[in-house]
């Protein structure tokens, strides 16, 4: 390491608290690789004569970590013991940074105040809670050797920093500034999804009992000791187990985990999936995941479909992954594999690397990637978003990380934002990130439903608390004119939300914008929760109710003449679909057709019967009241139910 690997992490911590992209996305912008220096664009404009090794780059992302893990504490010891004063060591901070400066790394302009602090930071760090607890610099470095007199100072009061938060060791306070909220008594626990395309529940339950795990009863268990729960279907998707965090290491360092058999997924990022398929016809489908990286998701949507009664064969029920970036292609491809998703059967995933809102099955001249999205029945769509909903992890002073350290993608896509005229202004602010987020949010969803003639059902999903991202976003998308449409026959639909009773009717927080019945069809979740119940006993406790903050909504398509009565049977989804999109293909004749044309003779039998009844005089209601229009609309109604049954 070098005085240039402190300053340019000054830099990167800079850009880091000003929350605008992830850690990750930073690092890969302000350490270009030397082979895709020319690829990348940034709004800090380094130099680019400098580029870095991938070693590098891991370098400095941990140290990014690691620092903003440590930044509470730090800010507190630095404070407190007035090395800031110290005029040698300011002289010694503000040169450094100015050498920096002048040497073209960034033509981004700090406050030398505020960088300095930064640069003070990292090496406070290096010095007392680093492994080697030392800094990576020569002693004759002028910042090194300014800082060295003041090391017991620092110490003193790092030390004494952690007498007054009762923390045993020194190590606890990273911890206690990122996991726990002050004085609350309800605490994070670890999520973990058994994957059923490889493993079954039974198969945790044993390895949990025989590391001396007990299932709790309830909606709690203690923080200290070894329980675990496993939570109910009506709030919760299967599959999920709650457990401490203390049993992390435990997870990590076994076979179940490190052979792709659970997933440490929290809870509510489980939402999409349910509801995707929840309810769902049976099969032939076909799943779209489209932005799939690293792949939890997907491993969940391929674990629901593999665990189905249905065909073996990978037509029957397949899904399609979707990536745009090439090196998170590698992720996704690197994990699926090892959660079993890429085996032949039900439930197959085909990784793709494209980008979503470049393909258009639609389109009058589709490419052959875009015949073969055609037929895509379902789709996921969880968007960049702020990630304000999330909780306990290393990147939490951004608000843009990853779920569980790789679950979502929440870093601004900056190849969309020009395609919408965005763009990181000077000074935007939150308000004006959010706003782009929500217009890039909202466009994948009207683009959804302008370019899948076949789609049935949409997840929208962030881990934002954000109503900006999450309920405006719902209710622009369906006010908006591709929120209704017709097919090449005629046929009139429209997108609404699915009714609570399909979207996990045990869970208790909803949508908080809308009235009434809309807000009951979309769920939410707070990263720090609003368990009600009072504490039973001394200590802190684990909820089924904590998970991170998170947002999803399920739009189906409702055909216009459903809503006035003629109903469909779902069993006549797929050839109704080719009828009415003759285009995309021939339909066939099936026993499913053939029922459906005998409950439509019926209706219209019955329906004759009445008029000829009518003809005669034998139509009056009780009472010798003439039947009205109303009344008959409300028998066909009932008739045909009965047929459809």
């Amino acid at each position: 390491m070098s005085s240039h690997f402190y300053a340019h992490s000054a830099h990167l911590l800079l850009l880091a608290l000003e929350r605008r992209s992830s850690l990750k996305s930073i690092v890969a912008r302000e350490c270009p690789l030397s082979s895709a220096s020319s690829s990348h664009s940034s709004s800090s404009s380094f130099s680019q004569s400098r580029t870095y090794t991938l070693a590098e780059q891991k370098r400095y992302l941990a140290t990014l970590i690691n620092l903003l893990a440590w930044r509470g504490p730090l800010e507190i010891v630095v404070v407190q013991s007035g090395v800031e004063g110290e005029k040698e060591l300011g002289k010694a901070l503000g040169q450094a940074w100015k050498r920096y400066e002048g040497s073209g790394s960034t033509k981004q302009k700090h406050k030398q105040t505020a960088a300095c602090h930064a640069l003070l930071l990292l090496l406070v760090h290096d010095m007392l809670c680093s492994r080697t607890k030392r800094i990576a610099a020569s002693p004759a470095w002028p910042p090194h050797r300014a800082l060295l007199p003041h090391r017991a100072r620092l110490q003193a009061e790092l030390v004494r920093l952690q007498v007054a938060k009762g923390k045993g060791r020194m190590e606890e306070l990273r911890s206690d500034w990122r996991e726990e909220v002050e004085g609350d008594k309800w605490v994070r626990g670890r999520w973990v999804r058994v994957n059923a395309r490889n493993a079954s529940m039974n198969e945790m339950l044993d390895w949990l009992r025989s590391r001396g795990y007990s299932q709790a009863q309830g909606d709690s268990f203690p923080e200290s000791g070894r329980q675990f729960l496993v939570p109910s279907r009506g709030s919760h998707p299967e599959n999920l187990l709650l457990l401490p965090l203390s049993a992390t290491p435990d997870l990590l360092s076994s076979a179940l985990y490190k052979e792709g058999k659970v997933i440490l997924q929290d809870a509510a990022s489980c939402w999409p999936a349910h509801l995707l398929l929840h309810n769902s016809a049976t099969p032939p489908m076909h799943v779209l995941d489209a932005t799939a990286a690293p792949g939890n998701k997907t491993s969940h949507l391929s674990a629901l479909l593999s665990s189905r009664p249905s065909s073996s064969s990978p037509q029957a029920a397949r899904i399609t992954a979707l990536e745009r970036d090439p090196q998170r292609f590698r992720t996704l491809t690197a994990q699926l594999k090892r959660f079993a998703c890429l085996r032949p059967g039900a439930g197959m995933v085909t990784p793709l690397q494209a980008d979503f809102l470049s393909l258009d099955p639609s389109s009058s001249n589709p490419s052959a990637r875009e015949v073969a999205l055609r037929d895509v029945t379902h789709m996921l769509l969880d968007p960049s978003c702020s990630g304000s909903g999330i909780t306990g992890r290393l990147d939490w002073l951004t608000a843009t990380a990853t779920e569980e350290q790789d679950e979502g993608e929440t870093e601004v896509d900056e190849a969309h934002e020009e395609g919408m005229g965005g763009g990181e202004g000077e000074g935007e602010g939150e308000s004006g990130r959010l706003e782009r987020l929500a217009a890039l949010q909202l466009n994948m969803i009207l683009h959804a439903w302008r370019s899948y003639p076949s789609l049935e059902r949409v997840v929208y999903s962030t881990c934002s608390v954000h109503r900006i991202e999450d309920e405006e976003v719902v209710r622009k998308a369906l006010a908006s004119p591709e929120a209704r449409g017709r097919t090449a026959r005629g046929r009139e639909y429209k997108w609404a939300l699915a009714e609570r009773r399909e979207c996990l009717p045990g869970w208790p927080w909803r949508g908080e914008e809308g009235k009434g019945e809309e807000a009951e069809r979309m769920m939410r979740a707070y990263p720090a929760g609003e368990i009600e119940d009072a504490c039973e006993g001394e200590g802190k406790r684990i909820h089924l109710l904590r998970t991170n903050g998170f947002f999803a909504a399920c739009f189906v398509k409702r055909w216009e003449d459903e809503e006035r009565g003629t109903k469909v049977s779902l069993n006549e989804r797929g050839e109704s679909r080719n009828a009415e999109e003759g285009e995309q293909g021939g339909s066939t004749s099936t026993s499913s057709t053939t029922a459906a044309e005998r409950k439509k003779r019926k209706r219209l039998r019955q329906k004759a019967s009445r008029e000829a009844k009518r003809a005669r005089g034998e139509g009056e209601g009780e009472g010798g009241e003439p039947r009205g229009e109303e009344s008959e609309e409300e028998e066909e109604q009932e008739e045909w139910k009965g047929c459809a049954d």
